[in-house]
């Protein structure tokens, strides 16, 4: 079951023993209080994995939906992608910095640098909110050192612990965080969702 992974430790910091006492009713003790716990019929889950991943995730989030619960991961709607020099481009590999040109208009280098800064903000910030705002995040890793990445969901995940939020891995434990005593691992998408059904 997925809080039973959550235990707060003697040299847990501060701002997440704060975060889980007030989620989960836990002390720094380790005690359950009467708190509020996540055993709501709609929880708000953000996915997180790398980009091309992307419709694989919005099947899960389809099933999630059935379940009743919230996703709110805008990035699985598509066009917050961004190419190898950093231009955002949509699902088509269509440049989005020039898709919204005026006919005839032209950008100079200067512009183009500008509107696409402005699109790659706009991106981060929709996902920070998401990730902030979530009760589970659920992270859909890869094998360690098995294809480079930009590594936004690594900063995703980062937030989410930083914020004492419920963690679910759901792969191989990527990387050293993954193996925090309060974030629950999944060999596979279907273990996580029985272990999501038993939660609620």
């Amino acid at each position: 079951m997925l809080k039973s992974a959550v235990r707060v430790t003697p040299d847990a910091p501060e701002h997440i023993e704060t975060d889980l006492a007030l989620e989960r009713g836990i002390t720094r003790r380790g005690v359950t209080s009467g708190a509020r716990s996540l055993t709501e019929p709609n929880m708000r889950i953000y996915l997180a994995a790398r980009y091309s991943r992307r419709l694989e995730l919005c099947g899960y989030r389809d099933e999630l939906q059935k379940m009743g619960h919230t996703v709110q991961a805008v990035w699985l709607n598509g066009e917050h992608q961004i190419s190898d020099t950093g231009t955002p481009i949509g699902e088509h590999g269509e440049s989005l910095v020039e898709g919204h040109l005026r006919s005839g208009e032209r950008l100079s280098p200067e512009d183009k640098s500008e509107r696409a800064g402005e699109l790659r903000s706009h991106f981060a910030n929709e996902d920070f909110r998401d990730v902030i705002n979530c009760q589970l995040l659920i992270a859909f890793t890869e094998p360690p050192r098995s294809e480079a990445s930009r590594g936004g969901r690594h900063v995703e995940l980062g937030i989410a612990l930083g914020r004492g939020k419920l963690i679910a891995v759901v792969g191989p434990r990527e990387n050293i965080f993954c193996w925090l005593e309060y974030i629950r691992q999944f060999d596979t998408w279907e273990q996580c969702k029985e272990a999501i059904n038993r939660l609620c």
